[in-house]
């Protein structure tokens, strides 16, 4: 994952084995920290990396229960040395509710409410911060949709004879560069 701000991006390394993260073992790793990802996980590690002294930290790349259940018994760690750092969102919430409904001795680990994650509480950049940057994307696109096709064909045509197409991105530029060229209205 990049964290550059000017050039995003997020992938798997060719020849990776999908669905595992990395682990980050600190002493025996007696204690388990599940992330759900990697840069949640350094984040955290950067931010108490004093108290981890027996700690194993786990990124799942997602919400996975099976592979916390799968580490617990690789190390033979109990629940009650397991501890849920997952995002504090939806899914992560739903995720520490489900697994420890079935292991009451697990543990959450959670940032305070105006954080989603680890990432963020490193930066501080809070949720409200991340709505509006969300929100301003979101206007920014549908700007840049709306002055999007042949401008004339789009003001003489009226909306009950347009046809809206719901698809990728890749989709979308693809059928936008062939419709370009080909000089239709649309």
């Amino acid at each position: 994952v990049g964290t550059s701000t000017e050039h995003k991006f997020k992938g798997v390394a060719t020849g990776s084995a999908g669905g595992y993260g990395f682990e980050v073992c600190r002493g025996n790793g007696s204690h388990l920290l599940f992330f759900e990802s990697s840069i949640d996980m350094l984040s955290y590690l950067q931010m108490h990396q004093s108290e981890l002294d027996d700690h194993r930290l786990v990124s799942m790349m997602g919400v996975k229960p099976q592979t916390v259940i799968d580490t617990m018994e690789r190390y033979g760690i109990s629940p009650d040395r397991v501890y849920l750092c997952s995002d504090n969102d939806k899914a992560g919430n739903e995720f520490a509710e489900r697994l420890m409904s079935e292991y009451p001795d697990m543990k959450r680990i959670v940032t305070p409410d105006t954080y989603k994650d680890w990432n963020d509480m490193l930066r501080g950049i809070t949720k409200k911060e991340i709505d509006t940057e969300q929100k301003t994307e979101v206007k920014k696109e549908a700007d840049r949709m709306a002055a999007i096709g042949n401008e004339y064909w789009n003001s003489a045509t009226y909306n009950r004879d347009k046809a809206v197409i719901s698809m990728s991105v890749e989709d979308f530029s693809a059928l936008f560069q062939k419709l370009e060229d080909s000089g239709l209205n649309y």
